[in-house]
């Protein structure tokens, strides 16, 4: 992992999803999931908290290619989540983290 102006970057060796991007983190409201999909197919974004509980998930249309996905997150609590992405092909091996504030 690593930082980029402010942008929290992770290169997921997958080989479904190759990269990815969550911005802005923190956030208050909205958080914007950037990633390359190998595969057209529908994934389900889950967000945990620190306890493991899930508490969004949110299904998309992932075509080939780059996809900016937006992820509400206005309903949550200030603290700290995890997000993994699913498809019927694979699991984002180590979640992304970000901030609600």
């Amino acid at each position: 992992q690593y930082r980029r102006n402010g942008i929290h970057q992770t290169k997921i060796l997958n080989a479904v999803f190759t990269l990815m991007k969550i911005a802005p983190n923190p956030a208050i409201d909205e958080i914007n999931l950037q990633l390359n999909s190998r595969v057209a197919d529908e994934a389900r974004l889950e967000v945990s908290n620190v306890l493991g509980q899930t508490v969004l998930q949110q299904k998309v249309s992932m075509p080939i290619g780059e996809n900016i996905l937006p992820i509400d997150i206005s309903s949550l609590s200030k603290g700290v989540y995890y997000l993994i992405i699913r498809n019927s092909q694979s699991v984002m091996p180590k979640p992304i983290r970000f901030m609600k504030i």
